[in-house]
């Protein structure tokens, strides 16, 4: 705030320095100067310059193959990764589309012929070389969530494998895994 207070009162003095010439110059009287009783005369030193900012960074996109893919996950793949209920089968398994944009965001939606709690999933993610690491940010109960994937293009087919822990791994890792590794995901 303080230099806020100087900037200021550097600006007024340049306005009533401004004024005052103007008027000596047209009366054709000198400017009067600080005698020991008037108060100091307050020179303006140059105006900053407007801040600039850095444009925001790219996304690290690398060579990554943006567009649309899809992939499907059957009631036999959630059962034979672990997960025998009804419910685990119902909720993981179906047809799953993945948009990942320019933007550095990607947007992944499940359809199924049953009622899901979370159908659509959306992030951001970052490329090094044939790496890819989705974040997670929507739904809220996954959000910070990072699966980091070994990736490869072949024809239409994109190729994705697991590059997170290999031990130790949480349900919802397990599940991760099987989605974006079990089958290929095709180019749309």
């Amino acid at each position: 705030m303080a230099s806020q207070r100087s900037f200021h009162v550097a600006g007024l003095g340049l306005l009533i320095g401004v004024a005052v010439a103007a008027c000596s110059t047209a009366t054709g009287t000198p400017a009067p100067t600080a005698g020991p009783t008037a108060s100091p005369i307050v020179t303006a030193a140059a105006f900053p310059s407007r801040a600039t900012f850095p444009p925001a960074p790219s996304p690290a996109i690398g060579d990554f193959p943006l567009g649309t893919y899809e992939t499907t996950i059957t009631r036999d793949d959630v059962k034979n990764a672990g997960f025998p209920s009804d419910h685990d089968m119902n909720e993981n398994a179906g047809m799953f589309t993945l948009d990942v944009n320019a933007d550095g965001s990607w947007r992944l939606v499940q359809t199924s012929n049953v009622p899901l709690e979370n159908p659509v999933f959306d992030g951001t993610f970052a490329v090094s070389g044939d790496q890819i690491a989705f974040t997670t940010l929507e739904p809220t109960e996954f959000h910070g969530e990072v699966d980091m994937l070994s990736w490869k293009l072949s024809g239409s087919m994109l190729l994705l494998g697991w590059a997170g822990p290999s031990q130790g791994l949480t349900d919802v890792q397990v599940l991760s895994r099987l989605l974006w590794t079990k089958h290929p995901w095709v180019r749309q």
